[in-house]
């Protein structure tokens, strides 16, 4: 492709009458503000059924192993109810001594049984795991998975 002098004057800035150099119009020299966007906890609605929070969970081999093995201490029901009762993309699971001995087994995290406070993440894959005792200073009976949907 060859340069041709007709391409130069159509850019060039015109001193004399003729026709002018392509400008922006006035609307479009402002800036144009990007409206943020505001970012849910959960992403395409999904129905929240046994089935999909398990699909969830299959995409990091540790919090994946983490399910299994809580299904297998405490039970299918328990997992199923917990579930169901989920709020706002937050699954509540039973807190004891064999939850806490699974998540040092899986995640390598010592966890002492008068623990105050545990906030996590999965080093694969981010989802988060938060547990507090209660306000009157006993121990807190569950802990609370992110469910990343």
């Amino acid at each position: 492709m060859t340069h041709s002098f007709e391409q130069d004057a159509q850019y060039a800035p015109q001193t004399s009458g003729g026709q002018k150099s392509p400008q922006r119009s006035s609307a479009n020299k402002k800036k144009r503000h990007k409206k943020q966007r505001v970012r849910t906890h959960t992403s395409p609605q999904v129905p929240l059924t046994y089935t999909n929070v398990l699909k969830q969970f299959i995409a990091c081999s540790r919090c994946s192993t983490l399910l299994a093995g809580y299904r297998l201490l405490h039970g299918a029901a328990p997992l199923e109810q917990a579930i169901a009762n989920q709020q706002d993309g937050w699954l509540t699971l039973q807190w004891d001594k064999q939850t806490r001995e699974l998540l040092h087994k899986i995640y390598d995290v010592r966890i002492e049984g008068d623990s105050i406070y545990l906030d996590m993440s999965c080093e694969e894959c981010q989802r988060r795991f938060s547990y507090k005792e209660k306000a009157d200073g006993s121990l807190g009976e569950t802990f609370q998975v992110d469910l990343k949907l």
